[in-house]
């Protein structure tokens, strides 16, 4: 499978996923971004290179969040160095099939809405704050899986009897 991963102020978290997931023969590309616009340039190139956007970052109930920018260092203006559904929306315009957000609180509605509309057919994200060993754990064994006859949010489910925090990732499914 070809992954990227877009680094968001995490950068340890992104190099170990890399390794866990390349260590599973995957694909593993990597980007460390810092500014509103490099994220939205890296969701575009990896829906042309990849199968799945993984984005390694820190997050609330309003979106991501940046690492504070330096005045004039993004044209974006985000408030409280978030970068929310509404600032995302008129700029994400591709990504790949599958997008799996490590950022706690992400797996809500209307930041799924956003990747589901510029061409996710799924979006993962946490419902709330995920132990972060446990994101390791949780993204070796959904890509291990042989088994793509099984549903994504049923094979969270199943690892929720033994990581009960891959019961707290939450799949949407882009409306065929």
């Amino acid at each position: 499978m070809r992954i990227h991963i877009i680094a968001l102020g995490d950068s340890l978290e992104a190099t170990t996923l890399r390794a866990v997931l390349e260590s599973q023969s995957h694909q593993v590309s990597l980007s460390f971004v810092a500014t509103p616009e490099q994220f939205f340039a890296a969701c575009a190139e990896a829906a042309d290179r990849t199968d799945v956007l993984v984005v390694s970052a820190h997050g609330d109930e309003a979106g991501f969040v940046f690492p504070e920018l330096a005045k004039g260092g993004s044209a974006f203006a985000l408030d409280e160095d978030i970068l929310t559904p509404k600032v995302m929306q008129t700029q994400v315009k591709r990504v790949p099939r599958l997008v799996f957000s490590t950022a706690c609180f992400t797996g809500q509605g209307e930041l799924a809405d956003i990747f589901l509309a510029a061409g996710a057919s799924q979006f993962i994200g946490p419902r709330s704050e995920p132990e972060g060993a446990d994101i390791f754990l949780i993204l070796g064994l959904l890509f291990r899986s042989q088994d793509a006859a099984v549903p994504i949010q049923q094979k969270l489910n199943r690892m929720g009897t033994l990581l009960p925090d891959a019961a707290m990732f939450k799949c949407f499914e882009r409306d065929q």
